[in-house]
């Protein structure tokens, strides 16, 4: 066990923390608490050796504890958690990947 995963284990106290490796170079993480599954999420693996990757994961699935609890509503003191960061499949930000599509396009139309 590496030292990201202790840190995993030691931000979710009340749960039991399995990682569980998948073919396709990820990691499957579930939360368990008195043998039912709380929640469970695939993470990339390089969110175990990096400890800034593994703190993003934390804090989302903190986030999705707090919503499935109904502990988390909007306009609150707690509404800190939750973010205006759109999910991407690129490592880019998203507006990046707007400007480089629409540069594509705009030359492909001049061809």
């Amino acid at each position: 066990m590496n030292l990201t995963s202790v840190l995993l284990s030691d931000a979710f106290p009340g749960y039991a923390v399995s990682l569980t490796s998948r073919p396709d170079r990820r990691v499957l993480m579930t939360l368990m608490r008195l043998e039912a599954c709380a929640i469970s999420k695939v993470i990339d693996a390089e969110a175990l050796s990096n400890p800034a990757m593994a703190a993003k994961v934390i804090w989302q699935v903190k986030r999705d504890l707090k919503l499935k609890e109904g502990g988390l509503k909007w306009h609150t003191p707690d509404d800190h958690w939750i973010s205006l960061e759109l999910p991407t499949y690129h490592d880019n930000p998203l507006w990046q990947r707007v400007i480089k599509t629409r540069t594509g396009r705009r030359h492909s139309r001049l061809i």
